[in-house]
């Protein structure tokens, strides 16, 4: 009961954060329409973590027993999310948020989006019960959906000069360095993710050391 009581609380945050990013850019003047203005919103991989995030802890809360529900369940599933949140907060606090100072409303949605929808659903996680059930196996799987945002949105930048984050800017780094960044991406996800693999493991041989001591 209390898992389901921070799954709500932890939907209504990553929703909050997400439709403030999103009123935030429909008011931009930048954007001749809405639709251009959606487009660059899930250009972003924080958005589609979040997204991920908040669409996981939603189901989870309101409907886990549904298919859609015991899928978003699965510990894959949710270990996979938590990485990307994990690098999202990680990227951002180390390496961007240096570049720029937010204010008002923009501070309010990079907090959300930044650090506290990743904390919470990093605790979520890591109080899960289904601890000590992930592979190294699964990894491979984990790293399709940030190597391919980031191959997507390198051509898209090339196509249209707009790039979400500036290591993937083809324009002034060149194509060979922007490959070379994905690489390195791709191997920071790899190994924070057999780092949440080894977590997970360990994790699950103290439950089950707990629960053989109390029986």
């Amino acid at each position: 009961m209390l898992t389901r009581i921070f799954e709500i609380f932890g939907a209504i945050v990553a929703w909050s954060g997400l439709a403030v990013q999103y009123a935030i850019m429909l008011r931009n003047p930048e954007f001749a329409s809405s639709i251009a203005a959606t487009l660059r919103f899930l250009g972003y991989f924080t958005i589609l973590s979040n997204l991920l995030a908040a669409a996981i802890l939603t189901v989870s809360a309101i409907s886990p027993s549904a298919a859609i529900g015991r899928w978003f369940a699965g510990p894959s599933v949710r270990s996979a999310v938590a990485l990307y949140l994990f690098v999202t907060a990680a990227v951002y606090h180390i390496i961007l948020a240096s570049q720029w100072n937010p204010e008002g409303w923009q501070l309010l949605a990079d907090t959300i989006l930044h650090t506290v929808t990743p904390a919470l659903y990093l605790g979520l996680w890591l109080v899960s019960e289904t601890r000590g059930s992930l592979s190294f196996r699964s990894i491979g799987a984990w790293l399709i959906f940030p190597i391919a945002f980031g191959v997507i949105a390198m051509m898209r930048g090339i196509a249209t000069g707009f790039y979400p984050y500036f290591f993937l800017n083809v324009d002034e780094l060149g194509l060979v360095t922007t490959i070379f960044n994905i690489a390195v991406l791709g191997a920071m996800f790899a190994a924070i993710g057999a780092g949440l693999v080894g977590a997970d493991q360990k994790l699950g041989r103290i439950r089950r050391a707990n629960g053989r001591k109390k029986t």
